[in-house]
């Protein structure tokens, strides 16, 4: 399965562990109108979810992760063991398309714009 295509078939969303995350719906207090696909499937070029630590923009109020009852540190800490291995995979096995390649390559450069003027 291409994970471009269904990166929540890569890692799920840590959305799914979270008491505010309502399943029927797939919506929570911080988006009533529904949850981003950033937080749920992650950004290119990782397609990492996002875990929601703090309120971002354009939320409602400031309600962020909490752990779902019966969620335990261990479940969470499984997650984020999963998220950094999916990193390390794609890195080492450079699983990026040609456009998120091209991406990176533009944050690389603007990264370096930025430290030379500085």
């Amino acid at each position: 399965m291409d994970p471009h295509k269904h990166p929540n078939q890569t890692l799920g969303s840590m959305c799914l562990m979270c008491k505010h995350y309502d399943a029927k719906y797939k919506w929570c207090a911080a988006f009533p109108g529904g949850i981003p696909k950033e937080i749920l499937y992650g950004e290119p070029p990782w397609h990492i979810p996002d875990e929601h630590l703090e309120p971002i923009n354009g939320q409602t109020g400031d309600t962020t992760f909490e752990p779902a009852e019966g969620v335990t540190e261990d479940m969470i800490g499984q997650w984020g063991i999963a998220k950094s291995e999916l990193m390390i995979f794609r890195i080492e096995s450079e699983f990026f398309t040609d456009d998120e390649r091209r991406m990176m390559e533009d944050e690389e450069a603007a990264d370096r714009r930025l430290d030379e003027a500085n």
